[in-house]
C-alpha cells in the first residue's frame, strides 16, 4: 500500500471516565485563578491534617490498605525517547535497574508528555495543567530568562507538603532561574540542580552557543555550589544527595515525595555533545549516548537500592517517564523514538525530524513505568493513553492531599488504572474526551488530537525544520494503536471516519476556545539575569570559540 493512502477503520475502544482534575473547558480565566491561588494553598494546608492518618489507622483517599500513606520517587528523564531502554527494545544499551522497574510494576505503554519540549512539559508535570495555561511557552525558557512559571501556580511540591510530606527536588528545573521562580520557593524544601539544560551553560573547555549564557551552574536552593559543574560528576552528586534525602525522611517518620528530574540524556555543549561519569564512558554499544543512558540507569537503580536497604522499598511509589521524544537533528547523541516514526511526514511531508518539538508520536510518547509492591501487579501493562498531567492528581490522591480548590486541573487521577489496569475491552477510558497534542510554535494551538486508538492530526510540521506548518482539511487521522509510526492515513471518505473526524473538529475547537492562558513567560533573556558566583560578573562568561557543532542532515 502506498504511504499516503487510505485505509477502513477500526474504531475499537472509545475511551474514558473523567478523573479527578475538572474538564478543560471548566475553568475561570487566568486572572481569577491568579486570586485564587493563595486560597487554593491555605485549604491544602488546612485540610493536611484531614489526610493524615487518623485514629484507627484509616487516612485519606487513595492511601495504602492499613492507612500508610506511601512515600513517593518521580524519576524524570530529560530527552529519553521510548526507543532507548532494554524493557522497550533497545538493542545497545543495558538498563537492568529500569528493566526491573518495569518488571516488578506496570508498564504504562500509551503515556504521553504534555509537550514536546523541556520547559513546557515540565510545567504540566509540576501544575497539572495544560502549559498554557501556567504561561510556559513559547518553547524553552532561557538560561536568562527574566521570568519563569507563573507565580500564582500551585506545584506538586506545594500540593504534596500540604499534606505533610518532606519534600526534594534534583536536578533539571527549567522553570525559572531567579531566586522566585526556583523550586526551594515553589514548595520543594530543598533543590540541588542545574536549573535549566546542560546546553545552555558553557564548560571551562567549551563554549556555550547559546548568547550570554554562563558556565553551567550548579545550585543548591538559591545559591551556587559550582561554576562551572563538572557534567561528569554530576549524576554522582544528584545521587548522593538523593540518597542523602531519603535516609533522613525515612528517620524523621514522615512520608516523602523526591522528584529526580535527570540532566541525562540531553546534548551537552558544542564539542562535548554527551557526557556520562567515568566509570561509565565506553560501557555501551551505542556509544557516547548509551553511556548516558546507562549512568541514568545507575542512578535509578542506586535510588531503589537505597529504599530497599532502609526497609521501605515495598512501601514506596516509583513512577519514570520522560519530558519529550529525541532531539533528532543531533543524530547519534540522541535518542531513539522506537516504533512512533512518523514515517506518513518522511514519505509524504519530505522530512524525518517527528521527535522533540513535534506532535507526532515521535514528539510526545514516553517510556512510562510504575511500581508499588503490594499495590501495583508486577509484570502488568496499560495500554490506554495517559499523560504527564495525571501525575499531580494521582499523587495527591494516594498521599491524601486537597487538591488545588478553584483552580483548573486538566489531568485526571490515575490511581485505579495503576492498580487495576485497563478494565474490560470497550470500558471507557480516563482520556476518552480526547488528549490535546499542543503545537510548540507559532500558531500554538493543539495540533492533533488522541481520541481512543485513533489521532487526528490538523496541523503538522518538523519538530526544528524550517519546513511550514501545513494545515490537513480533513486531517490526517491514524489508528496508533495498529499504525503507531503514523504511516497509513485512514480514508476520510469511511462513514465511521467521517463521524470520528467531525466529532475532533468540534472537540478541538472547544477546547482551543476555552483553555485559559496566560500571557507567555518566555520573552527572550538579559545577561544581567544570568547565574555568576565571581566578584566580576563577566568572569562567569566563556568567552572562547565555540568547540565544534555535531554535523547536521
Amino acid at each position: 500500500m502506498a504511504a499516503g493512502g487510505a485505509r477502513g477503520p477500526r474504531r475499537g475502544r472509545a475511551g474514558a471516565g473523567a478523573g479527578a482534575g475538572a474538564g478543560a473547558g471548566a475553568g475561570a480565566g487566568a486572572g481569577a485563578e491568579g486570586l485564587l491561588r493563595l486560597a487554593a494553598l491555605a485549604a491544602a494546608l488546612a485540610a493536611a491534617a484531614g489526610a493524615r492518618a487518623g485514629p484507627g489507622g484509616e487516612s485519606g483517599p487513595g492511601a495504602a490498605p492499613g492507612g500508610a500513606r506511601p512515600s513517593m520517587v518521580l524519576f524524570f528523564v530529560d530527552d529519553l525517547a521510548y526507543g532507548d531502554l532494554g524493557a522497550t527494545g533497545a538493542p545497545g544499551i543495558r538498563t537492568p535497574n529500569i528493566d526491573r522497574l518495569a518488571k516488578e510494576g506496570r508498564r504504562l505503554t500509551g503515556w504521553y508528555s504534555a509537550a514536546s519540549i523541556c520547559s513546557p512539559s515540565r510545567a504540566s508535570l509540576m501544575t497539572g495543567r495544560h502549559f498554557v495555561r501556567t504561561g510556559v511557552y513559547p518553547g524553552a525558557l532561557n538560561c536568562n530568562a527574566e521570568t519563569g512559571m507563573h507565580l500564582e501556580e500551585l506545584t506538586l511540591g506545594e500540593v504534596m507538603k500540604g499534606a505533610g510530606y518532606r519534600t526534594q527536588m534534583l536536578g533539571k528545573w527549567h522553570l525559572g532561574q531567579r531566586p522566585d521562580y526556583l523550586p526551594h520557593n515553589r514548595g520543594f524544601d530543598h533543590y540541588l540542580g542545574v536549573p535549566y539544560s546542560v546546553d545552555q551553560g558553557s564548560l571551562k573547555d567549551h563554549n556555550c552557543k547559546q548568547k550570554d549564557c554562563p558556565y553551567l551552574p550548579l545550585l543548591r536552593d538559591g545559591e551556587i555550589l559550582e561554576q562551572p559543574v563538572d557534567p561528569e560528576t554530576l549524576t554522582e552528586k544528584y545521587v548522593e544527595e538523593a540518597k542523602g534525602f531519603i535516609e533522613d525522611s525515612v528517620a524523621s517518620g514522615d512520608p516523602f515525595l523526591l522528584v529526580y528530574a535527570s540532566s541525562h540524556v540531553h546534548v551537552s555543549v558544542p564539542g562535548k555533545p554527551q557526557f556520562a561519569g567515568k566509570a561509565f564512558q565506553g560501557s555501551q554499544r551505542r556509544g557516547r549516548f548509551g553511556d548516558a543512558v546507562a549512568e541514568t540507569d545507575w542512578a535509578l537503580g542506586e535510588l531503589m537500592n537505597k529504599l530497599d536497604s532502609l526497609g521501605v522499598g515495598d512501601d514506596a511509589l516509583i513512577v519514570m517517564t520522560s519530558d519529550n521524544g529525541p532531539w533528532m537533528a543531533k543524530e547519534t547523541d540522541c535518542g531513539s523514538p522506537g516504533p512512533f516514526r512518523g514515517l506518513w511526514a518522511l514519505l509524504n511531508g519530505g522530512y524525518w525530524d517527528t521527535g522533540k518539538g513535534s506532535t507526532w508520536e515521535g514528539g510526545y510518547r514516553m517510556p512510562a513505568f510504575a511500581r508499588w509492591p503490594g499495590i501495583i501487579p508486577p509484570g502488568s501493562t496499560s495500554q490506554q493513553p495517559l499523560s504527564t498531567l495525571d501525575i499531580l492528581p494521582t499523587f495527591a490522591r494516594i498521599g491524601g492531599a486537597s487538591l488545588p480548590q478553584g483552580i483548573v486541573l486538566d489531568g485526571h487521577d490515575i490511581t485505579h488504572v495503576l492498580e487495576h489496569g485497563d478494565g474490560e475491552q470497550g470500558e471507557r477510558e480516563v482520556w476518552a474526551d480526547g488528549m490535546p497534542i499542543w503545537r510548540q510554535k507559532d500558531p500554538m494551538e493543539i495540533g492533533a488530537l488522541r481520541m481512543g486508538r485513533f489521532k487526528l492530526h490538523f496541523l503538522t510540521q518538523s519538530g526544528f525544520g524550517e519546513d511550514p506548518v501545513v494545515a490537513h482539511d480533513p486531517p490526517l487521522v491514524f489508528d496508533v494503536d495498529e499504525d503507531p509510526a503514523e504511516q497509513f492515513p485512514l480514508d476520510p471518505e469511511d462513514p465511521e471516519i467521517s463521524q470520528l473526524l467531525e466529532e475532533g473538529a468540534a472537540r478541538r475547537l472547544e477546547l482551543n476556545a476555552t483553555i485559559a492562558r496566560r500571557p507567555p513567560a518566555q520573552k527572550g533573556g538579559f545577561r544581567k539575569y544570568a547565574l555568576c558566583n565571581q566578584p566580576v560578573f563577566d568572569d562567569c562568561f566563556n568567552t572562547g570559540p565555540q568547540g565544534q557543532e555535531p554535523l547536521e542532515l
